[in-house]
């Protein structure tokens, strides 16, 4: 199943350096380490990441699973946005099952992204819930958040063939 995972991890990112538009990678998302939040300012600045959508599907590897695709386009680098000194990254994605989840520190984020990545996937979310997200982009105060955004992740049925009904000695159906 790990190989399964890194191998749609690793075709994604190939397919996305090649500069097509294509699923993105999958990216982990956990809770925050404490003290790694820093000061997330208040939503409406220019510095912001914009053009939020998400895509959600089945997933095509794993039965009753979804895969959700969110894109962004990633905010202007000026000098507010450079990366503090010792960080390589400077946005990343949260995710809240929670309406005030972000005000309440109810969420999950993703590790710190560079500055060009526009897509992250969500490998097999909750099925039926409504998510929340937004994107944080690093600038000179802190944290500056786009807007946030809502998808639904769908329920993804599997009908197993029933193998009950046949003989596994000769293969008849039973009647």
């Amino acid at each position: 199943m790990r190989v399964l995972t890194w191998s749609l991890i690793l075709a994604a990112a190939a397919t996305l350096a090649a500069g097509a538009a294509a699923d993105p990678p999958v990216e982990a998302f956990a809770p925050l380490p404490p003290g790694d939040n820093g000061a997330v300012l208040p939503p409406g600045s220019a510095v912001a990441a914009g053009e939020l959508s998400a895509a959600a599907e089945c997933h095509p590897a794993k039965r009753r699973a979804a895969l959700v695709a969110l894109r962004w386009r990633p905010a202007a680098a000026t000098d507010e946005t450079a990366a503090p000194e010792g960080l390589t990254a400077d946005q990343r994605v949260e995710l809240s099952k929670f309406r005030d989840g972000f005000g309440t520190g109810r969420l999950v984020a993703t590790r710190r992204l560079p500055a060009a990545v526009g897509a992250v996937a969500v490998d097999s979310p909750e099925p039926g819930i409504h998510y929340y997200w937004r994107v944080l982009t690093w600038g000179a105060g802190g944290w500056t958040p786009s807007a946030v955004e809502r998808f639904e992740v769908p329920v993804c049925p599997y009908d197993q063939p029933d193998l009950s009904r046949f003989e596994a000695s000769s293969g008849s159906e039973r009647r």
